[in-house]
């Protein structure tokens, strides 16, 4: 019995890791907990905050059964018509329905109870700090199914999030959304909270010479000759979240692949879509999805639940990637690659992000947590499918091992730190929401990113960072113009970092400049930027002080809900260990106190520099002997 026990963990050395990470990580949560459960002086405070919080949180007693919606979006006024019809029911009566709505202009909202053809008066309040609409009817709402009819109008932003418009290099526009975790409110009026899985009826409108995308398959075009615009109706989906909606009107071309589902299920098309002239970079990502989809059907035995799969990268995407049901969406450079030009460790990179994604497909959105609070068990989940699934495809990656050295060890570094939170984290507000998509419960995509951004192969390295310490402002801008020109989306990674690298204040401080204008820099690879350049020592200080006097700015452009640049905040000063710095940080986190998805990042840095100054306090003085004495 004994060596049968031994055989089978040396057998199964991933899922023994990782039960045993498991129980110490439980351990520091109910540590935490009990340390979070210590009676405070300021019980009256939270328990006012703790009601506040409350208000963002949808009543249990309406359910979204159906989404009848048409999006029809104008490139030209960065702004679109919508038409949504919720079929909800009703199980207490009431005189007031809540749903989410966040940044659009309602232009009308009723309420109708179908066949019987009663039409509610009603009336519609809108909150903008809790991100809801009220509809309240004069007469009580009873148990039973209603429709709520609404039309409204939203702006195509640009910060790549909700509905947005995304332009490309050679200036043409496309469309696109992103609604993890919170941003499908911002899009059309809906029941946004993960729970709330409602069927989809999705109909775009798009010109004639551009392809619209949405998660099911096209049913039906309606043409208007007058207009040069077609409407796509798609067919009804499966009862999904409103985070996993999904549409993308562009003029891309895709290449395609079966997936063969050896009898568990339909066989279906996989396709994969990017922009026409990047094309020959979709080979290996394809490659990876068929065999990471074909691998996950016989590994679940259960069929994939849609008649078809698109994958496509899009060159504005705030996250790595998304797993939106039947259209997954991936920034370019975690999804296009030349298998014959590059490094093993970006292939590994993109191959990870392709196989948690697709994960995701079954456990994540078949299979769906009922709050965000548990969003660790969706990620942890498809991390450690991410890695059998690949350990599966290529053997010679050793993806086993990696996710150990890589993937772990990450957490359990910042879980050591007293800012460190609890695994089930109580989250109400979106931007606590956003907040939790770190280290602890989504660790993958955050590693995922950081390597893509930032690891190089053997010879770029040399050129782009080595070679670049020593430039001339002559060189820098001969490199810059070199930049320019690129469009492949690894390069630009790593000339963004060589560019960074001179030991030169006035070349960073121009670089500075440039990367602000997202005709030079887009605004998903900025904060990205300012690390680069806050990482060289010729670089900190510039960084830190355009941080603080272009914050405003910054706010504007990715909002404070916005945890990439919370995090900008901890990366930027993790390097300073003085009091004076110190007090800089707390002067300005003073100035701004709204920190939105950033608080914990702020509480981060903040500890962290504590920690640095106690160091060089106790240590620099053993440190300056040393050198003095050796060097």
């Amino acid at each position: 019995m004994v060596l049968a026990i031994l055989r089978w963990m040396r057998e199964n050395k991933l899922a023994v890791f990782f039960m045993l990470t498991t129980t110490c990580l439980l351990i520091s949560t109910v540590a935490l907990a009990h340390k979070n459960s210590l009676p405070s002086h300021k019980i009256k405070s939270n328990e006012h905050a703790e009601k506040q919080n409350s208000n963002y949180r949808l009543p249990p007693y309406v359910i979204p059964k159906n989404y009848k919606l048409l999006l029809d979006p104008n490139i030209t006024s960065n702004s679109y018509n919508g038409l949504v019809i919720i079929k909800i029911q009703v199980l207490q009566p009431t005189k007031q329905i809540n749903l989410h709505s966040k940044n659009l202009e309602i232009m009308y909202a009723g309420l109708n109870n179908g066949s019987k053809g009663n039409q509610y008066t009603t009336n519609v309040i809108k909150n903008e700090d809790l991100e809801l609409l009220y509809i309240i009817s004069e007469e009580e709402i009873i148990q039973g199914n209603y429709w709520i009819e609404i039309k409204f109008k939203g702006k195509l932003n640009s910060k790549a999030i909700g509905f947005y418009a995304s332009t490309m290099k050679n200036g043409e526009i496309m469309v696109a959304s992103k609604f993890q975790p919170t941003y499908a409110r911002q899009a059309f009026p809906c029941f946004d909270e993960p729970e709330y899985k409602a069927t989809y009826d999705i109909t775009l409108v798009k010109p004639t010479n551009s392809t619209a995308l949405s998660n099911m398959n096209q049913v039906s075009i309606t043409s208007n000759e007058s207009s040069k615009t077609e409407a796509v109706t798609f067919a009804t989906s499966v009862p999904m979240s409103t985070y996993l909606a999904c549409f993308v009107i562009s003029d891309f071309g895709y290449k395609q692949t079966e997936i063969d589902s050896k009898g568990i299920g339909k066989n279906f098309t996989l396709r994969c879509y990017g922009q026409k002239d990047k094309l020959y970079k979709i080979d290996f990502a394809m490659d990876i999805a068929k065999k990471a989809t074909e691998y996950y059907i016989q590994y679940y035995s259960v069929p994939y639940p849609l008649p078809k799969l698109d994958m496509i990268a899009i060159p504005d995407y705030t996250s790595g990637a998304t797993e939106h049901w039947g259209l997954v969406t991936y920034r370019e450079t975690s999804f296009l690659i030349d298998k014959a030009t590059a490094s093993v460790k970006n292939q590994i990179a993109v191959a990870n992000t392709i196989a948690h994604e697709l994960a995701h497909m079954w456990f994540g959105n078949l299979v769906t947590v009922k709050w965000w609070n548990d969003l660790w068990l969706n990620e942890g989940f498809a991390t450690y499918m991410q890695t059998k699934a690949l350990n599966a495809i290529e053997p010679s990656w050793t993806a086993l091992d990696q996710f150990l050295v890589k993937t772990m060890h990450p957490i359990l570094a910042s879980d050591a730190k007293l800012s460190s939170r609890p695994i089930v984290h109580d989250v109400t507000t979106p931007d606590e929401i956003t907040a939790i998509f770190d280290l602890v419960s989504y660790n993958k995509v955050h590693y995922v990113h950081f390597r893509k951004l930032h690891q190089l192969n053997f010879f770029l390295p040399f050129l782009c960072i080595t070679g670049m310490k020593s430039s001339s402002q002559e060189e820098w801008d001969k490199f810059w113009k070199i930049y320019t020109e690129e469009d492949d989306p690894v390069e630009l990674n790593r000339m963004r970092s060589g560019l960074a690298a001179p030991h030169n204040s006035d070349i960073l401080k121009k670089y500075l400049s440039f990367a602000w204008d997202e005709r030079n820099v887009r605004s998903q690879d900025y904060l990205s930027v300012l690390q680069h350049i806050a990482d060289n020592p010729w670089g900190t200080e510039l960084v830190w002080v355009d941080l603080r006097n272009r914050w405003p700015e910054l706010v504007d452009r990715f909002t404070i809900n916005s945890r990439y640049l919370g995090n900008a905040v901890y990366g930027i000063t993790s390097t300073f260990n003085s009091v004076a710095k110190l007090k800089e940080m707390e002067s300005f986190f003073k100035q701004y106190p709204e920190a939105g998805a950033g608080e914990n990042a702020r509480r981060q840095a903040l500890e962290n520099v504590r920690n640095n100054i106690e160091w060089v306090t106790a240590n620099q003085p053993v440190v300056v002997e040393w050198l003095k004495a050796h060097v």
